[in-house]
Order: C-alpha cells, then structure tokens, then sequence
C-alpha cells in the first residue's frame, strides 16, 4: 500500500512537472560558458580536472564536505557509466578575483541542443515561477559531482579517518587541506594560494572526489543536464555566477 501511494505521489509531481517544463530551462546560454573568449567583458579560461569514475546511473551534485552523506538524494536523470572529464569555466572578475562560473561533466563531445534543471522528484513545484531554480546548497565553500558508489565509498573512508582521528579538528583542516594546498603548488593557475580544486581518489578505489571552489561561496546554486537532439543527456553544467546578470546589477 505504502508503494502504491509513492507510485501515485510520483505520477502526480511528474505531472506538475510537465506543465512547468519550459520555466526549467536556463535563462543564458550555458555552451557559451565553455566556447566564448569572454561573457559581459569579463575574460574567461576553460581549463579540465582530469576525470571521473561512474559506475552507477544515478548521479548528484552536493557540498562535499556538509551534504554528502549516505543520505544523499540523486536526481532522477540516469547518466552513463564510464570516465568523464569535468571541466572548469574561471572567469577573471578584478576585484572579486578568479571566480569558477560554471563546472561541466561531459558524457560525450556533442554540443548540448537544450538544458533542463537537474531535479530530484521532490521539489515544490506549486509556487515555481519563471526565473526560479532548484539547485544545491553550499555551506563550505566547495561543490562536487559524484555517483553513488563513490558516495558510499568516500563514507566508508570518512567513518575510518574519523575513528583514527578523533582529536582532529575537521578532516577539512586536518586532511583536505594540504591536497588543495598541493594543488595550487602543482596548478597555480586560475587558484588562490590555499587551492581553489582538487581531483582527489578515495585511498585503494577507483573512485574520485572533485571539489571545487563554488563561485561567491556559499549559496544555492542550479545545476542542468543538457540533451543532443534525440533526447539523450551529453552533460552536466552547474552554473554558479549569472555574469550578464551580476554585471547588470552591478
């Protein structure tokens, strides 16, 4: 019975869902983000992270070091599996500093012909009005894009340093912080001296933890999936400054 009602609660949202579909789409070009030289004469860089490991479909973008847990939700878009390079689109904003304006997971080299918001089948979509987002909420400065066996790999790795390390004071502080020191010393482009992203690999799997700086900080920020012309997912953009909006505002 209780199956019954999630089935029925499911076929209702996807219904609401539909009557909203055109509000779900971006409102800027986010291919732009990895194609032009520069977006509201603001100077961009695209630079790669390496890959990924997915060896399940399901996927989720989360704050890594607040969010990610064995409870984590995972959108309802089933994604390849495989090795996927993420790339980084960095924009040079002078006083606000290099800024990560858009983060991409490439599922496959075609350009995307339309993008839909990322949504995990719980959203409230009765009060969703044009220009609204979903997205995923940071608390630590830091996104990540990760599946969910690399999810539950990293809690088993996160239990074992916190059991081997109960004086620490954060793993953050105690173990994140010199891979992203390092980084900058080996990548010092478009990173700040404490290190702005790692492509850190769970110790013995095969699996990788990308984080990476999250445009202004903390805040919500929306993620899209984008589709070829039949309808297949090629990507994953997260969009984390709205340049023409913020320059106009500004």
């Amino acid at each position: 019975m209780e199956l019954k009602k999630k089935v029925i609660k499911m076929e209702e949202w996807l219904k609401k869902k539909k009557n909203i579909q055109s509000k779900l789409k971006p409102h800027v070009d986010l291919n732009s983000y990895f194609s032009s030289e520069e977006i509201a004469r603001q100077k961009l860089a695209v630079f790669s992270i390496g890959e990924i490991t997915i060896t399940s479909e399901k996927i989720t973008v989360t704050d890594p070091l607040v969010y990610m847990d064995r409870n984590t939700n995972y959108y309802l878009q089933k994604v390849p599996t495989g090795k996927f390079p993420i790339y980084i689109c960095a924009a040079m904003m002078g006083d606000y500093g290099d800024r990560y304006v858009a983060v991409k997971l490439e599922f496959s080299d075609k350009i995307a012909s339309r993008y839909e918001e990322a949504l995990i089948g719980n959203e409230d979509l009765d009060n969703f009005e044009e220009g609204d987002y979903f997205g995923f909420f940071v608390d630590a400065g830091l996104g990540t894009i990760v599946d969910e066996n690399t999810i539950n790999a990293y809690c088993d790795f996160e239990e074992e340093w916190d059991k081997n390390n109960p004086n620490a004071a954060s793993i953050y502080d105690d173990y994140f912080s010199e891979i992203f020191e390092n980084s900058y010393k080996k990548y010092p482009e478009y990173q700040r001296e404490d290190g702005d992203w790692i492509n850190w690999t769970i110790p013995n799997t095969e699996f990788q933890v990308p984080m990476f700086q999250s445009g202004f900080g903390d805040g919500l920020y929306p993620v899209y999936f984008g589709y070829d012309e039949n309808n297949e997912v090629v990507n994953l953009i997260i969009h984390f400054i709205d340049l023409e909006l913020f320059f106009s505002e500004e």
